[in-house]
């Protein structure tokens, strides 16, 4: 569930070199999404969400004078969507998205795509990926667009839009500052479309999630440094036992203890299993499970880190 806000603020300069100033202020819709993903196989891994979200605000009559500027469409607009991703490896992210969606009653209906990349390291990544909105042309006013109701829209052509459509590289990077929280930056730039606006988006979040389980956090906090990681390629049918893509050659022993550890770019970092090397060849080592510290479970593409430098 979502409950958004939204300030739009609008400058308009006319050819007298006077400057109109419009802002509008408030609560701009509530939201309910749920997503559904399978497990991981064989490093890949589908998902699929739905959603719909209903406006708070009605839209003012058109003012000539500009003081007053909408917060957006207006209406209700609902969504479906199907995901994929890679995890190659070296642990890094491809990844894309493909939504049908409704913006509103009277908008055209669109297909949105993504394709997103993404490099992983242990505090840090960077991605890169294009989004593509393609209409299909249904708006109901496609064949009179001059019998479209007005909008105080300001500079903007993204509200009281006919079949819009855009095209837009982006690239970004996440930072975890700690356990439960993280930093993301995102830069966009639209580049070709229709009814949009073209141009840089920019944007900035920070994210919270919560906390280790207490039972394993001390010792998920004494282990800072390790010299070998790697994952996990495939499960005992009892789950007892898992193979790891590391072995003799990377310096892996039979007796090392391994570190299971669940990861991802979007900042989790957290300490969910422990096990110990059985068997190690040239390449691959076979270890078995011998504590647990979270519900999550360990499976093919979980990090695995071991060799510890300093605790």
């Amino acid at each position: 569930g979502s409950l958004r806000g939204r300030q739009n603020k609008s400058a308009i300069l006319f050819v007298d070199d006077e400057i109109l100033n419009s802002t509008a202020t408030g609560l701009e819709s509530y939201g309910l999404n749920m997503k559904f993903s399978w497990p991981m196989e064989k490093k890949w891994q589908y998902g699929v969400e739905v959603g719909i979200r209903n406006s708070l605000y009605s839209n003012p009559e058109f003012d000539k004078e500009y003081k007053s500027i909408v917060l957006g469409d207006g209406g209700r607009e609902v969504y479906g969507a199907a995901n994929i991703a890679f995890l190659s490896e070296s642990n890094n992210f491809v990844s894309g998205r493909v939504m049908y969606r409704k913006p509103t009653e009277d908008s055209s209906a669109e297909v949105f795509t993504e394709l997103e990349g993404a490099l992983v390291w242990s505090k840090f990544s960077i991605f890169a990926g294009v989004e593509n909105n393609y209409t299909l042309g249904g708006d109901a006013y496609t064949n009179d667009p001059e019998d479209k109701p007005q909008l105080n829209t300001g500079g903007t052509s993204r509200y009281g839009s006919i079949n819009r459509a855009w095209l837009a590289p982006y690239a970004g990077a996440i930072m975890s500052i700690s356990n439960t929280w993280r930093a993301e930056l995102k830069v966009a730039n639209v580049i070709s479309g229709q009814s949009w606006d073209e141009g840089a988006r920019i944007m900035f979040g920070l994210s919270w999630r919560t906390g280790d389980d207490k039972k394993f956090e001390k010792y998920n906090k004494r282990f800072k440094t390790y010299s070998i990681e790697g994952a996990v390629t495939k499960i005992s049918p009892k789950k007892k036992y898992v193979v790891i893509n590391r072995g003799l050659s990377d310096g892996i022993q039979n007796g090392m203890r391994i570190d299971f550890f669940f990861y991802d770019y979007l900042g989790g970092n957290e300490l969910i299993a422990t096990g110990l090397v059985v068997k190690a060849s040239s390449s691959k080592s076979m270890v078995r499970m011998t504590s647990v510290y979270s519900k999550r479970r360990v499976k093919e593409g979980t990090i695995i880190r071991t060799g510890v430098i300093s605790d």
